[in-house]
């Protein structure tokens, strides 16, 4: 009897370090990946709060992980004040289709402004209504840079096709004017020509009856 309880207290204590084990590897996994892997929860209440945060959220938010888990409203205060309204609605509709989570959002850290784009996938509720997210915060900075620039360097592009199109039809419309200014004085002069040498004709036959 006491060999087989010391027994499964070997076991137990085998399977609580493999456990410690597994999950220093997966936050070791977790700390390598870019950005910020999460376990966001909400509560039926409304409350919120990270129940894990990888060590690269202190690269994003330049705060520690266990701040952030701590007090949820560090995050909330970071958040760009034009894009909370958003970032509130998206994690919302979320909460109330129960699909997954996915949005773009600026946070404004020691004054310089970065754009995170979060993607999670929700877990089936909880009986008390709570829902737990697991996913991943990245930075899309320079991502969010390249699209503006492009953005302006396509705007830039069409404005000057559009201000040379302007000039080449006023272009046109002045080289029309100038051809057709000489062409009708030309086309007057030959007229006026035509009736003199018919007049001409005219006296000249009429003089010969006369003196006929």
């Amino acid at each position: 009897m006491l060999f087989r309880s010391a027994h499964d207290i070997t076991e137990r204590k085998l399977a609580e370090q493999q456990l410690i084990e597994s999950r220093e590897k997966l936050h070791r996994i977790a700390d390598a990946i870019p950005g910020a892997v999460y376990q966001y929860m909400l509560g039926p209440s409304g409350e919120q709060r990270f129940l894990y945060l990888s060590r690269g959220v202190q690269e994003l938010l330049n705060v520690t992980a266990d701040q952030a888990m701590t007090d949820f409203g560090v995050v909330w205060s970071l958040t760009h004040p034009d894009d909370v309204s958003n970032l509130r609605g998206s994690i919302e509709k979320s909460a109330h289709t129960l699909e997954p989570w996915s949005h773009e959002f600026r946070v404004v850290v020691d004054g310089q402004v970065k754009w995170l784009r979060g993607s999670s996938v929700p877990v089936p509720p909880k009986p008390d209504g709570t829902i737990i997210w697991n996913g991943i915060l990245a930075d899309v900075t320079e991502q969010k840079r390249a699209e503006e620039e492009l953005r302006i360097s396509r705007e830039y592009t069409i404005t000057a096709l559009q201000q040379s199109d302007m000039l080449k039809s006023a272009l046109l419309s002045s080289v029309s004017h100038e051809l057709r200014t000489p062409l009708a004085a030309i086309k007057a002069m030959v007229s006026s020509g035509f009736r003199s040498e018919e007049h001409t004709s005219e006296l000249q036959s009429q003089f010969r009856i006369s003196y006929a």
